[in-house]
């Protein structure tokens, strides 16, 4: 037998951490031997003040789950006592591990501003929790709610309270507390505390389970007579929900069947339940299409095409509903428009781009991201770039080769203004042709099936970008061959994503007023009008999805034999360590632990992501693991100001290991490379003798031998010995060297440089700068587009600020490297 229970201690009757649980064990039932605490408040956090009132735990295979209430200390005996719901899972019932938040508070009328005494049972996939509401710490009514993984609840509007307090002069007239519920065939039987004013007794309820149940809520109303089947519904997400670890990390074609939703993002869990309370079924009727968003949207329209014959398999003469958010409903409607002979009976798109989205264009011609996308979407772009980066110079080369959907994306009306006058969209040099001739194609004005949903806020959505033509590094960059933009933008009516001429397209037109482009999937209005587009009568309709923010989000990508955990800065973890993808919402400044646990010998890397409103920042570090063995990193998230490198790395050490063992990467990959012997040999050689130099502990000249390195592989490009694809993605590893390498120098370098020494150092640098900077604009004149050259002067430039910047060692060995990248840049443009 094993028994959890509250317990409270005298020493905190007036202090933090007042209630906490215990655990005993006994082989009759009546000798118990008691264990220590196994659950109590953590500090600083919502349930501070202690757990009790009510404990629920269910073992399911091999795993306790465990429902508590908690109190925030600070609240404890004041009008704002707020108890909560948490949750935990245990593999042996005396380890917990705490889910970050509470998973049941009241948000709704009928919770009023307290709940406890939770209750739960488990009942073919289902969770059912009762629990109580109180006003004021007064208990008054019990109240139901159900979820699919004992996090995420759904709370019925039609069905709460289940049960409130008794007439005047009853046993449960004032008070009415502490649910416990049995299922015994179809009976559910509850028994309760109520409270008349004089003693508390023991009540009893029951209700009649009806079959058969088209819900998941229980009880449900008899059917009166036998339903009309659901027709089959696919649901298709929008850019950066789907996600395959081998495809976005590894960059192996996988099977539109291997994609699955991406890890983290929660964007359309409201509006899947919602479908569920409708009664419909996953992988039976109702189906999510994930794909790979990076491909054309010609590419993903013939998976579709594949995925409804060989998925979904509509019976003959049986029709289907589609549903697409966003990018998945222009790849709905394209399926429409191009496979004329479709099942399809309705298709509901949901703010999508039919005519384009303005702000694509930052990030087609420009390689800005936090300008294009909202902040869930511009994590699984941002991790893409960030992974692909080494293999182009600029990040508009990146995403045209690793992204060309987004071509697909940009408008087909004028949306750009120069000197004041509108630029027409045949004279722009990226166009979108394919998304301009399927708007002319004849069937694209006739799709009685389409209706078209868009958001209405004023004055929210961007329009009109102002250019002005790109500057001679610009042109040398290839960036903004339609014009750089000025900053001035004008906004219109739309979702705030798209505007609502782009998003309004067919003869059935829906447009919701107040709602953004998440608030078209999530928002109980919504969902509601979708519903009825659908002709859909749900049981309850489900917002768990709203009020998840995911900016400031941290995210945390791991490439390695190895599982991963994180813990917030107040210690409670925030991941299982089952996936290889974690995203943290709404993430808190503080200190992040990291923990890596090896499966196997072999090297890692672990990839964090900062999206903040102010910048999204990318950051690698690689390390050797082996089973068993532990590594933890602390990561410095402050979402004002996004650190470039987060790290946390007193000695440098991490950073050291990280360096080594890039460097053995590139070795490596050097080694199996199809190129000329005597290049393979000498960047071999550069390569042992940059490890060696390391392993002394030589740590600037490491750093300089890397600079000459980078030197020396222009030489082998001018003997025609290595072309330029070859040479670029091995200059930008090193570059990620010398950045780590830096950590550590300036770990081990402290104090004054010498002054005099440093300004020669500068001044050298400037002179090579400055030549480099004089070819470089003649070049541009002859309006030559040159990367490669572009970023070797960024780079530069970048080092010569930062020498400039200070007075010690991290000035010198900025000016070293301004001083080598120059040398290098003033070699390429003569």
């Amino acid at each position: 037998y094993k028994m959890w229970y509250s317990s409270i201690g005298t020493h905190w009757q007036n202090g933090p951490d007042r209630f906490r649980i215990r655990y005993a064990t006994s082989l009759d039932g009546l000798i118990w031997t008691e264990k220590n605490w196994v659950l109590k408040g953590t500090p600083g956090n919502w349930d501070s003040g202690g757990t009790a009132r009510g404990i629920s735990i269910i073992k399911i295979k091999n795993q306790y789950k465990m429902w508590y209430s908690g109190v925030n200390e600070s609240q404890m005996g004041t009008p704002t006592e707020k108890w909560q719901i948490g949750y935990a899972t245990s593999t042996d019932g005396i380890n917990w591990q705490k889910y970050p938040k509470p998973v049941i508070k009241p948000t709704k009328p009928w919770e009023l501003n307290s709940v406890s005494y939770p209750n739960v049972i488990y009942s073919n996939g289902i969770y059912y929790m009762w629990y109580t509401a109180t006003s004021l710490n007064l208990p008054r009514q019990i109240i139901y709610a159900t979820s699919y993984n004992g996090t995420s609840w759904n709370k019925p509007a039609d069905k709460n309270p289940v049960l409130t307090l008794g007439p005047p002069g009853s046993f449960d007239s004032i008070y009415i507390a502490s649910p416990f519920v049995l299922k015994e065939k179809n009976l559910l039987k509850m028994w309760y505390d109520g409270f008349n004013g004089s003693r508390w007794q023991i009540g009893y309820a029951e209700e009649k389970i009806l079959t058969p149940t088209p819900s998941p809520h229980i009880p449900s109303p008899t059917p009166s007579a036998t339903p009309t089947p659901l027709p089959p519904l696919v649901l298709l997400p929008g850019l950066g929900a789907s996600w395959n670890h081998k495809a976005i990390i590894f960059g192996t074609k996988q099977p539109q069947s291997k994609w699955y939703m991406t890890p983290g993002i929660k964007v359309y869990d409201g509006l899947i339940q919602t479908l569920k309370n409708a009664g419909y079924k996953k992988n039976d009727n109702f189906f999510v299409f994930n794909y790979d968003w990076r491909q054309p949207i010609s590419n993903i329209t013939g998976e579709l095409a594949n995925y409804i014959t060989n998925v979904v398999k509509p019976p003959p003469n049986i029709k289907i509903n589609l549903i697409g958010h966003s990018l998945g409903g222009l790849v709905a409607r394209s399926y429409l428009q191009n496979y004329p002979n479709n099942p399809v009976k309705k298709l509901i798109t949901l703010g999508s781009p039919h005519r384009g989205a303005t702000q694509v264009y930052y990030l087609w011609e420009g390689g800005s991201l936090n300008q294009s996308f909202d902040s869930w979407q511009r994590i699984g772009v941002g991790l893409l770039l960030h992974l692909k980066r080494p293999l182009f110079t600029t990040a508009a080369q990146s995403v045209h080769s690793v992204s060309p959907v987004l071509k697909d994306l940009l408008p087909t009306f004028s949306y750009l203004k120069e000197n004041g006058l509108k630029k027409p969209i045949g004279q722009m040099h990226e166009k979108n042709n394919w998304l301009a001739n399927l708007n002319l194609s004849p069937s694209a004005h006739s799709l009685p099936s389409l209706t078209s949903f868009s958001g209405n806020i004023a004055n929210s959505t961007l329009r009109w970008i102002f250019v002005s033509p790109p500057n001679w590094l610009e042109k040398i960059l290839g960036l903004w061959p339609d014009g750089k933009p000025s900053g001035k933008k004008e906004k219109s009516i739309g979702d705030q994503t798209i505007l609502i001429k782009s998003a309004q397209f067919g003869p059935n037109i829906i447009s919701i007023n107040g709602t953004n482009h998440r608030g078209l999937v999530e928002t109980k209005n919504a969902q509601k009008k979708i519903m009825q587009a659908l002709d859909l009568k749900p049981s309850s309709i489900s917002t768990i999805s709203l009020n998840t923010n995911y900016q400031p989000a941290l995210v945390f990508q791991l490439a390695s034999p190895a599982t991963l955990s994180i813990f917030d800065p107040d210690g409670n973890p925030v991941s299982n360590g089952k996936n290889q993808l974690i995203i943290i919402p709404d993430a808190k400044a503080g200190k992040y632990q990291v923990k890596l646990t090896g499966t196997k010998k072999g090297r890692y890397h672990l990839s964090v992501g900062q999206i903040t409103p102010k910048k999204d920042r990318w950051s690698t570090i690689s390390g050797v693991t082996a089973p068993g063995k532990s590594i933890s990193y602390f990561i410095n998230f402050t979402p004002s100001s996004p650190l470039p490198n987060p790290f946390l790395d007193p000695n440098g050490e991490k950073h050291k290991i990280s360096a080594r063992i890039q460097l053995i990467n590139l070795k490596n990959q050097i080694a199996s490379k199809n190129i000329s012997f005597i290049a393979k040999k000498s960047s071999l050689f550069q390569i042992n003798r940059a490890i060696r130099y390391l392993d002394r502990g030589m740590i600037e000249k490491t750093i300089t031998h890397l600079y000459q390195w980078r030197y020396q592989l222009n030489y082998w490009q001018s003997r025609k010995k290595l072309d330029e694809n070859e040479i670029r993605p091995i200059k930008i590893k090193i570059m990620n060297i010398i950045s780590d390498l830096e950590i550590v120098y300036l770990q081990s370098k402290t104090g004054r440089y010498n002054q005099f020494q440093l300004n020669h150092e500068i001044s050298l640098a400037e002179s090579y700068f400055n030549q480099m900077e004089k070819q470089l604009k003649e070049l541009a004149k002859q309006n030559r587009a040159i990367p490669d050259y572009g970023v070797i002067y960024l780079l530069a430039r970048k080092k010569l600020d930062l020498a400039s910047a200070s007075s010690n060692y991290w000035a010198h060995i900025n000016a070293i490297g301004a001083e080598y990248l120059s040398l290098e840049g003033k070699l390429l443009t003569r």
